[in-house]
């Protein structure tokens, strides 16, 4: 008998560990997000989608130059402009031009060079068309590329990035992206992560390039804090929200629900998941965000 209740006790501590430890890491949670039908995160995943819906929030967005289906229809008529793909992720496909200067890779380019290789990146990343078909809820997405504004700081350089965590509307934590390259195909970076009040974490909460630097704050931080926390209650869901800070204007990046939790640490993973938990997602219905979609195909220029 006393063997048996030692085999239930381990069984309840097994699952009190799975519930806290698994049930509540943020890398779980977000899988068991991205099968969720919910249009809203699925639809916002598009980066000209989400520019919309940014601005209707309030957001200062950069102006679009062009929206086309394929890299071939792009005009390369401006000095300083970014090409990216809407739908891809990681820094895929992203071209930071500057006078024929790809300032990510610090390479020269030309548009043959541009539209061959987004074409051969759409080609390996077909895997990833079919899967935003099923999230989706089987529409078929738009896989088209946005050419737009190119935002520098004061010294021309790639603005810093203010990675926004929002847990029930309310902002926890900013990871402070700079340095931003990319090499061999690979993104790096430097990241410091601060707390709403804009105070350093002093341990390690993400797996490569984390500083401890006291990153000076925001001249315009309540105003940052604002825009961010009423984007996070319209949306009522867990969101990353990605902004810029140029001369005291807050700038939107992108919407980001799925985010690539296996380069925090575990630490972090903790932490993020746990404040999902207490937040929960609320996937209310956003009538505006349904109000953009039918013209979307038809729309070229802002």
């Amino acid at each position: 008998m006393k063997i048996f209740f030692k085999f239930i006790l381990l069984i309840v501590l097994l699952l009190t560990m799975y519930n806290i430890l698994i049930k509540n890491d943020y890398w779980y949670r977000i899988c068991v997000s991205a099968f969720n039908e919910d249009y809203v995160k699925w639809y916002l995943c598009d980066k000209y989608l989400a520019k919309q819906f940014a601005r209707y929030i309030g957001f200062n967005i950069p102006k679009t130059y062009q929206l086309v289906k394929y890299p071939y229809n792009i005009k390369f008529n401006k000095k300083k402009y970014v090409v990216k793909p809407v739908d891809l992720c990681d820094g895929e496909g992203v071209y930071l031009i500057n006078n024929n200067i790809n300032m990510v890779t610090n390479k020269v380019v030309n548009k043959d060079n541009i539209i061959k290789e987004l074409c051969k990146l759409r080609a390996s990343t077909i895997y990833k068309y079919y899967m935003h078909c099923h999230m989706y809820n089987n529409t078929v997405p738009f896989t088209g590329y946005i050419v737009e504004e190119l935002l520098l700081d004061n010294e021309g350089n790639i603005p810093v990035d203010y990675k926004c965590y929002v847990f029930g509307g309310e902002l926890f934590f900013v990871a402070v992206t700079y340095d931003r390259q990319r090499i061999n195909n690979k993104t790096n970076y430097k990241t410091v992560w601060m707390t709403k009040d804009w105070v350093p974490m002093y341990f390690s909460m993400s797996k490569k390039n984390y500083y401890y630097n006291n990153i000076k704050k925001p001249d315009n931080l309540e105003e940052l804090i604002y825009i961010v926390e009423k984007a996070g209650k319209i949306l009522n869901r867990h969101c990353r929200i990605d902004v810029y800070n140029i001369n005291n204007k807050i700038y939107f990046s992108e919407f980001t629900f799925f985010c690539g939790a296996f380069l925090h640490t575990f630490l972090c993973n903790t932490i993020l998941g746990v404040l999902w938990h207490i937040y929960p997602d609320k996937n209310t219905e956003i009538k505006k965000i349904k109000e953009l979609v039918p013209n979307y195909y038809n729309k070229h220029n802002d």
